[in-house]
């Protein structure tokens, strides 16, 4: 019998966090080899983007004002890209 997501993910959650961590890359490398051009990786986000808009449109999930994200990562405003921490994903 094969094991469901459920267990799965609790079981790879119970994981010292070097595994997991090794985990997270086998995973994402997996997912990365079946993209096969630039062009797919970006219909890939398009139609994440519309699936998120859809929920935010049918009221599905609520937004998250921008100040208030901007806050959360110890910023004074919302446009203030200089203050974006080191280890901060969206720093360019």
């Amino acid at each position: 019998m094969s094991q469901s997501l459920a267990d799965i993910e609790e079981g790879a959650l119970r994981l010292p966090d070097e595994e997991r961590a090794r985990l997270a890359v086998v995973l994402l490398a997996s997912l990365e080899e079946e993209v096969q051009s630039p062009e797919e990786l970006e219909k890939m986000w398009l139609a994440e983007a519309e699936r998120r808009f859809r929920e935010l449109k049918d009221g599905d999930v609520q937004g998250i004002p921008a100040r208030e994200v901007s806050l959360g990562f110890g910023l004074s405003s919302p446009l203030d890209a200089n203050q974006i921490p080191p280890r901060c994903p969206v720093r360019t």
